[in-house]
């Protein structure tokens, strides 16, 4: 960390300077091919983080050949492996190149074995082993992070975290496992260990508004989020699932009241649920122009595809709505060719082959898929959704009473156009007496 710093501070003075002549000489004293990898290493950082052309892809090209320089200069550079990986992660975003994913996870690996103890490599890599459905893989390399994580002892990190920030950290990735698993009283437990080791950590407190929205716990959820705001003012995520939560709840009105007023970056998934606020409320203008905004942003973003679809669907553009369903297909498939023990991503490909009236799979493969996925809300209602698309009442309620056997309250999902189809059968009218009762009215 040292050197780093070292490096860092000559690289300010020479660009504050125009001294490239004294930068060059303070490198020759600190050792010149140590100093040029973490050099290289420091500034695709920069670009990695924070941009430098306003260009997000040129960004990350930069960041790559940065951090390949790096790596060519000094192999053993854990933390420039780990940063190439976290650069592949954000092009898989913008490219959907799910060969982006492998690659990052071998960087991570790499990283991992290289230095063990580096935090950032084994909280990317669990989340990777996720990502690709490897959920035991992604527990096994979180196991003893919560003990503690000498962040330093590679001695690259140019500004070490302190033991108990990364403890915070590998309780939050083990909490955002069980969340994908399911098992909210386990992410609740997790989450609240963050929050006693440090009380004023945002993403603690966006975590545990996460936990809360899933389980139907509107008003603790807003108060955690609203503390995440005021904790983390610059962050888009709490921000995200505050307007999320109004979504949820019905009330659209301020789910846009709280946009139109929002001053921060916007992301995919903000614009996304922007476009759904205002095709609830009818504005489908400027819902497909946010709809769009997110494919912009995130091309390879099944859902804002899929949206899209609804939109043109609604609005009696039937041949850009199928061509959008299958986009979000093709995406999904092309996943699913590199990653097939992905949960979220098999129930994708379920929904949107129902969406484009494709149903041979969804009978085939979706009630086996129910009762082998974790019982999540998205998942649930998802598949529900896809099974009263295609006509199959049963497995849709099925699916429901699932996500009801958890506690979580069911809300609004009774109001989802895909739905509409089981008003009158009697197992979904028990399901949803007084949400078909009021809040659909």
């Amino acid at each position: 960390p040292r050197l780093l710093r070292e490096v860092a501070r000559a690289i300010c003075d020479a660009v504050e300077r125009g001294d490239s002549l004294g930068f060059e000489a303070r490198m020759d004293a600190l050792g010149r091919r140590s100093t040029e990898a973490l050099r290289d290493h420091l500034l695709a950082l920069a670009y990695l983080q924070s941009g430098q052309s306003g260009d997000r892809l040129l960004d990350l090209e930069m960041a790559q050949r940065l951090f390949e320089e790096a790596l060519a200069l000094d192999p053993e550079l854990a933390s420039a492996h780990a940063g190439l990986a976290r650069t592949w992660v954000e092009m898989d975003r913008l490219r959907g190149e799910p060969e982006l994913i492998v690659a990052a996870i071998e960087e991570a690996e790499t990283a991992l074995r290289l230095a063990p103890d580096l935090g950032e490599a084994r909280l990317l890599l669990a989340r990777l082993y996720q990502r690709a459905g490897r959920e035991g893989e992604a527990a096994a390399v979180l196991d003893g992070l919560t003990e503690g994580l000498d962040s330093e002892s590679d001695g690259e990190d140019s500004e070490p975290e302190s033991e108990e920030r990364e403890q915070v950290r590998a309780l939050l990735a083990s909490a955002e496992l069980e969340i994908d698993r399911g098992d909210l009283d386990e992410a609740e437990t997790l989450v609240r260990q963050a929050l006693a080791i440090d009380e004023d950590a945002w993403d603690s407190w966006s975590y545990l508004g996460e936990v809360e929205m899933r389980r139907g716990r509107d008003e603790a959820a807003r108060e955690a989020f609203r503390r995440a705001m005021e904790l983390g003012p610059a962050q888009v995520v709490p921000f995200d699932n505050y307007v999320l939560l109004s979504l949820i709840a019905g009330n659209s009105e301020a789910a846009v009241d709280a946009y139109e007023a929002w001053r921060g970056p916007v992301d995919g998934f903000l614009a996304l649920n922007m476009g759904t606020a205002y095709y609830d409320l009818g504005e489908m203008e400027k819902a497909e122009e946010a709809y769009l905004t997110a494919v912009a942003l995130e091309p390879a973003n099944e859902i804002a595809r899929g949206n899209l679809g609804d939109l043109y669907r609604a609005t009696n553009r039937e041949e850009r709505a199928r061509r959008d369903y299958r986009s979000a297909l093709e995406i999904v498939e092309e996943r699913l060719e590199v990653f097939p023990d992905n949960e979220s991503q098999r129930v994708e490909r379920i929904y949107a082959s129902a969406r484009l009236g494709e149903c041979g799979p969804v009978a085939e493969e979706g009630p086996a898929l129910a009762g082998e996925v974790a019982v999540t809300y998205e998942k649930m209602t998802r598949l529900a959704k896809a099974f009263a698309l295609c006509g199959l009442e049963e497995p849709a309620i099925e699916a429901l009473e699932l996500l009801a056997g958890t506690g979580v309250t069911l809300g609004r999902v009774a109001c989802e156009d895909e739905l509409r189809s089981l008003r009158g059968n009697p197992g979904f009218e028990a399901l949803f007496a007084e949400a078909t009762a009021t809040v659909c009215e």
